[in-house]
């Protein structure tokens, strides 16, 4: 019966003395801090009207803090949808499982309207923060609030009649589209 105490004392002194070794050692990775990364979000629009946005990025994690890529989407406003192509610009702050995150995505948006020709884009910015819950080492969850800016110009030509004959005149319009969106998406 000793013996057996003797053995359960030098069992418990190993464990602890393992476990008090470990304490000072950084927590394993539970995320991903270099490589790859995709984000893709769904989003909803408030504005003059409800609208919608979509959108996916394809990018690099330069570090725990930051990651850049490009990425493609779709908004539609109520008369006007547009397809931005952007430059997505994230920086996250803390580390561990939940990261605050702000971004910027400055772009180019084409865009089209119902019965009407002559559409072109125009200037796309998009502002955010939001907050990222990884699952896995390569795959999380996350959630923000954004303010986008895009223009949308549209050229129309008219006939005007000098007197003598009718002259094609072009008149250009420029359409500014505001709005605060909420999203959520994954990221892998």
């Amino acid at each position: 019966m000793k013996s057996n105490m003797k053995i359960l004392k030098l069992f418990l002194l190993l464990v602890l003395t393992f476990s008090l070794a470990r304490a000072g050692d950084p927590p394993p990775e539970v995320f991903k801090q270099k490589g790859f990364t995709a984000l893709a979000g769904l989003g909803i629009l408030a504005n003059n009207g409800a609208g919608f946005a979509a959108h996916l990025i394809l990018g690099s994690q330069i570090n725990e803090f930051q990651s850049i890529g490009v990425g493609i989407g779709t908004t539609g406003y109520d008369s006007l949808t547009a397809m931005p192509i952007f430059l997505d610009l994230r920086r996250y702050f803390l580390s561990g499982d939940l990261k605050p995150f702000l971004y910027a995505e400055p772009g180019y948006a084409l865009a089209w309207r119902e019965h009407s020709d002559g559409n072109v884009g125009g200037v796309y910015l998009r502002t955010g923060a939001g907050l990222k819950a990884f699952i896995g080492t390569d795959f999380a969850f996350f959630f923000d609030g954004a303010f986008i800016y895009q223009s949308a110009s549209r050229k129309d030509i008219t006939l005007v009649y000098n007197g003598f004959l009718y002259e094609p005149v072009q008149t250009e319009y420029t359409t500014p589209y505001r709005s605060f969106q909420i999203e959520i998406g994954l990221a892998f």
